[in-house]
């Protein structure tokens, strides 16, 4: 089972499988996302709303996809805060390190 979808409604089978899918896809778009635009950049999930899904998902979506990033490593939650969308204040967040957006990609050295 997957801790990318809290099964707080109680889904059953079906239902609780595509939630799990649809929040690791949010998942994975965050990651990438963050992982392209580099390990100076942070951003609160009022952004990373925007910038990678349009605003299209709940922002409770995008906090329980970046807090369960976080809880495997793969973002890191800064102590900086900014007011977020709706006036609440809201953390930064950066990439880890493990994904070391500076090391040069193939084709980059030539």
């Amino acid at each position: 089972m997957s801790d990318a979808f809290y099964n707080t409604i109680n889904l059953e089978a079906r239902e609780l499988s595509l939630a799990q899918q649809n929040a690791m896809s949010q998942e994975q778009r965050i990651l990438r996302w963050f992982v392209r635009q580099g390990r100076e950049a942070s951003f609160g999930p009022s952004a990373v709303r925007t910038c990678v899904f349009n605003a299209a998902v709940p922002l409770t979506s995008v906090r329980r996809a970046m807090t369960s990033l976080t809880g495997r490593g793969d973002l890191v939650k800064s102590k900086v805060m900014i007011i977020g969308t709706y006036g609440a204040p809201e953390h930064l967040w950066v990439v880890s390190a493990k994904w070391n957006t500076d090391t040069p990609r193939q084709g980059e050295l030539i």
